[in-house]
């Protein structure tokens, strides 16, 4: 007689190497996993960048210059690129985030430190540079 269970032997993990013993996750499942370089930052300074399809944000924090009291450096933090789809949707869901905050908390003051009032200009230069252009 053998020692042997009747019940097969468990499925390893299709989710991380690092969870072995997780079960299978069924098919159209969307799983959440934070990658080995994730982080958080802070910021308060942005700046932006369009590209042929794509959009990024550079996000940036104002820091003190060592031996300049009087001067200041805006230090690189990360930088974000997606689609234009993907703008679209972040756009939307950042009208609604804010619109939930001031209904709760009161107006949300708006700051002009950093950003370029003619950013509508310059994105619309960029995207002709590029070869877009809407015929009238």
């Amino acid at each position: 007689m053998s020692d042997q269970s009747t019940n097969p032997p468990a499925e390893k993990s299709a989710i991380s190497p690092k969870t072995p013993d997780a079960p299978l996750v069924a098919p159209g499942t969307t799983i959440f996993q934070q990658s080995e370089h994730f982080r958080i930052v802070f910021s308060n300074f942005f700046k932006t960048r369009v590209g042929p399809g794509d959009y990024s944000v550079i996000f940036s924090v104002f820091a003190d210059v060592p031996g300049k009291p009087s001067a200041i450096a805006v230090q690189e933090e990360v930088c974000v690129s997606m689609s234009w789809p993907q703008l679209k949707a972040l756009s939307e869901t950042l009208v609604l985030a804010i619109q939930a905050i001031e209904d709760q908390a009161g107006p949300i003051p708006r700051t002009t430190r950093g950003i370029p009032l003619n950013l509508d200009s310059l994105t619309k230069q960029a995207l002709i540079s590029y070869g877009f252009s809407k015929s009238p």
